[in-house]
This record gives structure tokens, C-alpha cells and sequence, in this order.
């Protein structure tokens, strides 16, 4: 195949109807009715220039092409130790222009609910609190302590009517009843429907003896301290059984005791009379 030698070529505008050939001979004629083509070089386009060789763009990080995506760029994962503490919103007081604005409606909304349950909570916790009260009273009542009212003169000097003195129930579930302690007690005669309050001058085994107001125990004679004044009464002797006791009162010309109704099992003491709380001008112990 013969090839065509290598000449120079004629540009061709082709809006002008012109082809490039290597030999001008072999070009084709022109067409007057086309308008003539440029006659210098000012008129010609020029050719696209060799394009020239550029360093590739170095790569972009991950924050910028999120940046250049219009996107946050992603903060770097930090340890925990690392990271910053959290922030804390400020609390805008009330006349605070930057304060959020106040609904009434709203916040009663919400608030109803919860003043119902806090109101039947206290209701519940009240009556707990009643009942448990209520518990406790008897119990130290019945087992620990019981407050008494003294109505007449019979334990004067110690006790004066309208006094009130707190007693003791389980003392003597610890030690035995003494010649000197102030007990209340049970009516010996089961018709009487009302307690005693005396002082126990003798205990089982000893022999009790009154003479002429006088007392004596084991045939000695007692020191009376407590007692306010003397009658002329005689009783006895007397030796007490196992678990017996004898009570006298320390106003022993108005007293109902022993000498009355005689020695009384120790069952029937309801305790030991240890205080006067009331009022509070006599507070002192007995």
C-alpha cells in the first residue's frame, strides 16, 4: 500500500468547505460562492496547546472533604480519660430576660398529678404512722410503762392528791418486791373494780407487828421516814406465806392498807411507782 509522503498541510476551516490534503495541488478549488478564507494568521484560530503535565493534587484528609461536602467534620474519637466533662447549661432565674417564658397552663398541668399522689402518699404514711403509734402505747403500757392518777391523801407527804406518777411494769420481772418500794396494785377484794397505791413495809418470811402505831418487822423497830404521822392502832404479829406482801400507807391515820384488808399475794402488784411527772412544780422521783 503506497503511502502519501509528508507535506504540509493546509487548514481547513470547515464552516469554510475546505479539507486538509497533503499536496496543495490535490486540494480542493475554491467555491466563489463561498466567502474567501483569512489571509493572515490574526483571522485563524489557534491550535490547542500542548497540554503540560502537572504534579497530582495531594490527597485531601477525611475533615476535608466533609468540608468540602458541606458537612461537620468528625470530631477524633478520645479516650475517656480524655474527654472534656460535660457542659452544664446555666439555670436562668426567674427575672432573667433570657428565662423561658412561664406557662401557667402547662405547668398546673403537670403538677396536678403528682400534688394527687403526694397527697394520698401522706394519707398512707399518716396512717402507718397512727397505727404504729398506737402499737407502741400499748405495748409499753401493757409491758413497760403505765401513768397512774393519784385521788386522795393516803400516801402523804410522797404523793399528794392530783399527782401523777409513771409506773413501772416489768421491774420486777428482773428482782424481787423490797420492804420501801411503792407499788400499785390490784384490790385485794375482787368486788373493788380500782388499784392501790401503798408502800410495802414487810415481805414473805418476815413477821409484821404493829404497836400502838408502831411498826415493827422481825420484832425490830422501823424507822418510819415515810410516814407522816402515827395512830394508836395495834396489829399483829404476823408472818408472812411465800409471796406475800405488806403495804401500808405513809399517812397512816388515813390509810386503807394491810392492816385492813391483811397481806396480798405479789401477782396482784401491777408495779413500781418510780416518778412524779405531773405537774411538772412536783417533777422528781419517788
Amino acid at each position: 500500500m503506497n503511502q502519501e509522503p509528508a507535506g504540509p498541510y493546509t487548514h481547513n476551516l470547515y464552516d469554510a468547505g475546505y479539507y486538509d490534503h497533503p499536496d496543495p495541488s490535490r486540494a480542493v478549488p475554491e467555491d466563489p460562492s463561498r466567502p474567501p478564507i483569512a489571509s493572515d494568521a490574526s483571522h485563524v484560530q489557534a491550535a490547542p496547546q500542548s497540554p503540560t503535565w502537572q504534579p497530582a493534587p495531594a490527597p485531601r484528609s477525611e475533615s476535608d472533604a466533609r468540608l468540602a461536602a458541606g458537612q461537620e467534620p468528625q470530631q477524633p474519637q478520645l479516650e475517656w480519660w480524655q474527654q472534656p466533662p460535660p457542659a452544664v447549661e446555666p439555670q436562668y432565674s426567674q427575672a432573667s430576660p433570657q428565662s423561658p417564658p412561664f406557662e401557667l397552663v402547662s405547668d398546673f398541668a403537670q403538677d396536678e398529678p403528682r400534688e394527687r399522689f403526694s397527697f394520698w402518699r401522706w394519707l398512707w404514711e399518716a396512717a402507718v404512722l397512727v397505727v404504729l403509734a398506737f402499737a407502741i402505747a400499748f405495748v409499753i403500757k401493757a409491758f413497760v410503762v403505765q401513768p397512774f392518777f393519784i385521788p386522795s391523801g393516803s400516801m402523804e407527804p410522797t404523793l399528794m392528791p392530783g399527782d401523777r406518777v409513771l409506773v413501772s411494769k416489768f421491774i420486777y420481772r428482773f428482782r424481787e418486791p423490797q420492804a420501801g418500794d411503792v407499788v400499785v396494785f390490784a384490790a385485794p377484794n375482787d368486788s373493788q373494780d380500782r388499784d392501790f397505791i401503798k408502800r410495802i413495809v414487810a415481805v414473805e418470811g418476815q413477821t409484821v407487828e404493829v404497836r400502838d402505831g408502831v411498826l415493827f418487822v422481825d420484832g425490830k423497830q422501823q424507822k418510819d421516814n415515810w410516814a407522816s404521822s402515827q395512830d394508836h392502832s395495834s396489829y399483829g404479829p404476823l408472818t408472812l406465806s411465800d409471796d406475800n406482801v405488806f403495804v401500808m400507807g405513809d399517812n397512816r391515820t388515813n390509810s386503807s392498807d394491810s392492816r385492813v384488808f391483811g397481806p396480798f399475794d405479789r401477782d396482784r402488784i401491777l408495779g413500781e411507782a418510780f416518778v412524779i411527772y405531773w405537774p411538772l412544780n412536783r417533777l422528781r422521783s419517788i
